[in-house]
């Protein structure tokens, strides 16, 4: 689809939702920010793709042209919760990383925080609601449950059956919607 076929608001979303915004990408962003947009769509896609943290960005570098003020305030209010929900992930995310590294336990961190981080260099430009984090246990040990401290929630049993990927704190687990 090219980005004549779509609309507006969601041309802007898509370009504005990448780590880098090239000179020829903020010209474009300004020409979009300076006609007429539905803001409610607009902040609705968003935080539909969860890209809501890189749109807060990209606006701020553009010194929020054209956004009106309820708007600005709506996506500061979105950024302003996901940039703390994410630091408190990443603050467990650490508390398991040395909790298994004490144990010798090899893991890796997926998604979320971690990646953030290695993608952009700030891990709030990426929403995150839980943690995920790849764990090689040795054939024939049992899961490294003595690793995971009170709170951190495991999909997989004793044997290592189920979903690896629920391995994560409980308060960071998404409520349903």
């Amino acid at each position: 689809m090219s980005a004549r076929a779509m609309a507006p608001e969601d041309w802007l979303v898509l370009l504005l939702a990448r780590g880098r915004l090239s000179a020829d990408g903020q010209a474009e962003a300004r020409a979009l920010l300076g006609a007429p947009l539905r803001w409610d769509l607009t902040l609705a896609r968003a935080e539909e793709h969860e890209v809501y943290p890189l749109l807060h960005h990209h606006l701020r570098e553009l010194g929020f042209e054209g956004v009106p003020p309820d708007a600005r305030h709506r996506i500061e209010a979105l950024q302003r919760a996901s940039a703390l929900r994410v630091t408190l992930l990443a603050e467990e995310l650490t508390r398991v990383l040395h909790a298994l590294a004490r144990e010798d336990i090899p893991a890796i961190p997926l998604k979320g925080p971690a990646l953030a981080e290695s993608l952009y260099g700030d891990r709030t430009l990426r929403t995150a609601g839980d943690l995920d984090v790849l764990v090689r246990r040795p054939a024939g040990d049992p899961a490294p449950r003595q690793a995971i401290r009170p709170g951190v929630l495991s999909g997989a049993d004793h044997r290592g059956q189920g979903d690896p990927g629920d391995a994560i704190p409980a308060a960071g687990r998404r409520r349903a919607r």
